[in-house]
Protein backbone atom coordinates (compact mmCIF):
# COMPACT_ATOMS: atom_id res chain seq x y z
CA UNK A 1 0.00 0.00 0.00
CA UNK A 2 1.40 3.54 -0.32
CA UNK A 3 0.62 6.06 1.47
CA UNK A 4 -0.02 8.71 -1.25
CA UNK A 5 -2.98 6.25 -2.83
CA UNK A 6 -4.55 6.98 0.81
CA UNK A 7 -6.47 9.97 -0.19
CA UNK A 8 -8.25 9.27 -3.92
CA UNK A 9 -7.26 12.61 -6.00
CA UNK A 10 -11.43 13.00 -6.83
CA UNK A 11 -11.88 13.40 -2.72
CA UNK A 12 -9.34 16.35 -2.31
CA UNK A 13 -10.51 18.54 -4.68
CA UNK A 14 -13.80 18.80 -4.52
CA UNK A 15 -16.14 21.14 -3.23
CA UNK A 16 -19.54 20.04 -2.86
CA UNK A 17 -22.56 22.34 -2.89
CA UNK A 18 -24.55 19.73 0.66
CA UNK A 19 -23.51 16.77 1.59
CA UNK A 20 -26.20 14.63 2.29
CA UNK A 21 -26.02 11.39 4.44
CA UNK A 22 -28.42 8.36 4.04
CA UNK A 23 -28.17 6.40 7.38
CA UNK A 24 -30.15 3.21 8.14
CA UNK A 25 -31.80 4.16 11.83
CA UNK A 26 -30.71 8.05 11.68
CA UNK A 27 -32.81 10.90 9.91
CA UNK A 28 -31.57 11.82 6.90
CA UNK A 29 -28.96 14.39 7.51
CA UNK A 30 -28.11 17.98 5.39
CA UNK A 31 -24.96 19.90 5.55
CA UNK A 32 -22.36 21.78 3.84
CA UNK A 33 -18.98 22.25 3.61
CA UNK A 34 -16.98 22.67 6.47
CA UNK A 35 -13.98 25.17 5.72
CA UNK A 36 -11.50 22.32 7.05
CA UNK A 37 -12.81 19.49 5.86
CA UNK A 38 -10.08 19.09 2.70
CA UNK A 39 -6.92 19.64 5.27
CA UNK A 40 -9.06 17.27 8.03
CA UNK A 41 -9.47 14.54 5.49
CA UNK A 42 -5.89 14.56 4.45
CA UNK A 43 -4.84 14.04 8.02
CA UNK A 44 -7.15 11.07 8.82
CA UNK A 45 -6.02 9.51 5.40
CA UNK A 46 -2.35 9.99 6.07
CA UNK A 47 -2.83 8.77 9.65
CA UNK A 48 -4.68 5.45 7.96
CA UNK A 49 -1.92 5.33 5.34
CA UNK A 50 1.09 4.93 8.01
CA UNK A 51 -1.12 2.66 10.05
CA UNK A 52 -1.47 0.42 7.18
CA UNK A 53 2.24 0.57 6.52
CA UNK A 54 3.30 -0.03 9.92
CA UNK A 55 0.29 -2.91 10.42
CA UNK A 56 1.46 -4.50 7.06
CA UNK A 57 4.44 -6.62 8.47
CA UNK A 58 6.09 -6.81 11.69
CA UNK A 59 9.61 -8.45 11.08
CA UNK A 60 10.35 -10.90 14.11
CA UNK A 61 13.71 -10.34 13.81
CA UNK A 62 15.34 -12.75 11.60
CA UNK A 63 13.17 -12.69 8.46
CA UNK A 64 11.74 -15.88 7.89
CA UNK A 65 8.77 -15.90 9.95
CA UNK A 66 7.53 -12.48 10.24
CA UNK A 67 4.07 -11.84 11.79
CA UNK A 68 1.30 -10.15 9.71
CA UNK A 69 -1.29 -8.03 11.70
CA UNK A 70 -4.30 -6.86 11.29
CA UNK A 71 -4.16 -3.30 9.49
CA UNK A 72 -5.71 -0.65 12.02
CA UNK A 73 -8.29 0.28 9.37
CA UNK A 74 -10.87 -1.22 6.78
CA UNK A 75 -9.92 -1.18 3.19
CA UNK A 76 -13.24 0.22 2.50
CA UNK A 77 -12.59 3.22 4.73
CA UNK A 78 -14.02 6.48 4.56
CA UNK A 79 -13.79 9.85 6.01
CA UNK A 80 -15.86 13.39 5.37
CA UNK A 81 -17.23 15.72 7.44
CA UNK A 82 -19.37 18.59 7.54
CA UNK A 83 -22.07 21.31 9.20
CA UNK A 84 -25.40 20.66 9.39
CA UNK A 85 -27.89 22.90 7.72
CA UNK A 86 -31.71 22.67 8.04
CA UNK A 87 -32.27 21.98 4.52
CA UNK A 88 -31.19 21.58 1.01
CA UNK A 89 -31.47 24.99 -0.08
CA UNK A 90 -30.05 26.28 2.91
CA UNK A 91 -26.77 24.16 2.59
CA UNK A 92 -26.73 24.71 -1.08
CA UNK A 93 -26.17 28.59 -0.29
CA UNK A 94 -24.46 28.60 2.67
CA UNK A 95 -21.57 26.39 0.87
CA UNK A 96 -21.72 28.57 -2.27
CA UNK A 97 -21.73 31.42 -0.14
CA UNK A 98 -18.42 29.94 2.10
CA UNK A 99 -16.29 28.96 -1.45
CA UNK A 100 -17.51 33.21 -2.58
CA UNK A 101 -16.29 34.57 0.21
CA UNK A 102 -12.89 33.03 1.11
CA UNK A 103 -12.69 33.33 -2.72
CA UNK A 104 -12.94 36.71 -2.43
CA UNK A 105 -10.53 36.73 0.56
CA UNK A 106 -7.77 35.49 -1.80
CA UNK A 107 -8.40 37.50 -4.41
CA UNK A 108 -9.57 41.00 -3.65
CA UNK A 109 -7.22 43.06 -1.54
CA UNK A 110 -9.37 45.61 -0.82
CA UNK A 111 -11.49 43.24 0.87
CA UNK A 112 -8.54 41.88 2.66
CA UNK A 113 -7.63 45.28 4.16
CA UNK A 114 -11.10 45.72 5.52
CA UNK A 115 -11.99 42.24 6.83
CA UNK A 116 -8.49 42.83 8.78
CA UNK A 117 -9.49 46.17 10.34
CA UNK A 118 -13.12 44.87 11.59
CA UNK A 119 -12.18 41.31 13.11
CA UNK A 120 -9.59 40.75 16.10
CA UNK A 121 -6.24 41.18 16.15
CA UNK A 122 -4.09 39.33 17.60
CA UNK A 123 -3.62 39.84 21.90
CA UNK A 124 -7.19 40.94 21.90
CA UNK A 125 -9.87 38.25 22.99
CA UNK A 126 -13.34 37.46 23.76
CA UNK A 127 -14.66 39.12 26.83
CA UNK A 128 -15.53 36.47 29.52
CA UNK A 129 -19.63 36.76 28.98
CA UNK A 130 -18.46 35.89 24.65
CA UNK A 131 -16.51 33.18 26.04
CA UNK A 132 -19.30 31.42 28.65
CA UNK A 133 -21.77 32.23 26.37
CA UNK A 134 -20.38 30.25 23.69
CA UNK A 135 -21.49 26.35 23.17
CA UNK A 136 -20.22 23.19 21.16
CA UNK A 137 -22.18 20.31 19.53
CA UNK A 138 -20.09 17.87 17.65
CA UNK A 139 -21.68 14.90 16.76
CA UNK A 140 -19.81 11.50 15.30
CA UNK A 141 -21.30 8.57 12.97
CA UNK A 142 -19.39 5.95 12.52
CA UNK A 143 -19.96 2.41 10.19
CA UNK A 144 -18.26 -0.24 10.21
CA UNK A 145 -17.60 -2.63 7.35
CA UNK A 146 -19.84 -5.59 6.93
CA UNK A 147 -19.10 -8.45 9.63
CA UNK A 148 -17.47 -11.55 9.14
CA UNK A 149 -19.83 -14.46 7.41
CA UNK A 150 -22.74 -11.75 7.30
CA UNK A 151 -23.97 -8.29 5.87
CA UNK A 152 -25.05 -6.33 9.25
CA UNK A 153 -22.86 -3.57 10.02
CA UNK A 154 -22.43 -2.11 13.16
CA UNK A 155 -23.44 2.10 13.95
CA UNK A 156 -21.67 3.90 16.12
CA UNK A 157 -23.25 7.17 17.28
CA UNK A 158 -21.69 9.52 19.36
CA UNK A 159 -21.87 12.94 20.49
CA UNK A 160 -19.73 15.82 22.10
CA UNK A 161 -21.40 18.70 24.37
CA UNK A 162 -19.57 21.25 25.46
CA UNK A 163 -20.42 24.58 27.53
CA UNK A 164 -18.27 27.76 26.40
CA UNK A 165 -16.59 28.96 23.48
CA UNK A 166 -15.29 26.15 21.21
CA UNK A 167 -11.98 28.13 20.16
CA UNK A 168 -10.96 29.32 23.20
CA UNK A 169 -12.19 27.84 26.58
CA UNK A 170 -13.10 24.44 25.23
CA UNK A 171 -9.95 24.19 23.16
CA UNK A 172 -7.86 23.85 26.49
CA UNK A 173 -10.35 21.54 28.52
CA UNK A 174 -9.94 19.48 25.58
CA UNK A 175 -6.52 18.85 24.85
CA UNK A 176 -6.16 18.49 28.74
CA UNK A 177 -8.23 15.58 28.10
CA UNK A 178 -6.28 14.09 25.18
CA UNK A 179 -3.22 14.31 27.68
CA UNK A 180 -4.54 12.49 30.69
CA UNK A 181 -6.16 9.60 27.90
CA UNK A 182 -2.18 10.23 26.82
CA UNK A 183 -1.16 9.24 29.67
CA UNK A 184 -3.22 7.32 32.26
CA UNK A 185 -5.49 5.51 29.65
CA UNK A 186 -6.59 2.67 32.53
CA UNK A 187 -7.91 5.47 34.89
CA UNK A 188 -9.47 8.29 32.80
CA UNK A 189 -10.90 6.44 30.20
CA UNK A 190 -14.65 5.93 30.81
CA UNK A 191 -15.30 2.71 29.05
CA UNK A 192 -12.45 1.17 30.89
CA UNK A 193 -13.69 2.52 33.85
CA UNK A 194 -17.28 0.66 33.13
CA UNK A 195 -19.16 4.03 33.52
CA UNK A 196 -19.68 3.31 29.99
CA UNK A 197 -22.06 0.36 28.39
CA UNK A 198 -21.61 -0.96 24.55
Amino acid sequence: MEVSRSVPSWLVHTFPPFVTSRIPSLKKNVGFSAPLTVHNTAIVQRTRGLFGLAGNKRSTGDGDDDEYIKPAYAPDFFYTESFTASNRISAFFLSVGLAVGLAALLYVPPLRWIVRRVVMQPGDGPKDEELERGRLHAENISISSPLPNSDKLVLVRSTMDGKGDPGYALTAVMVSECALGSFHPGKSSPLLRGEVGC
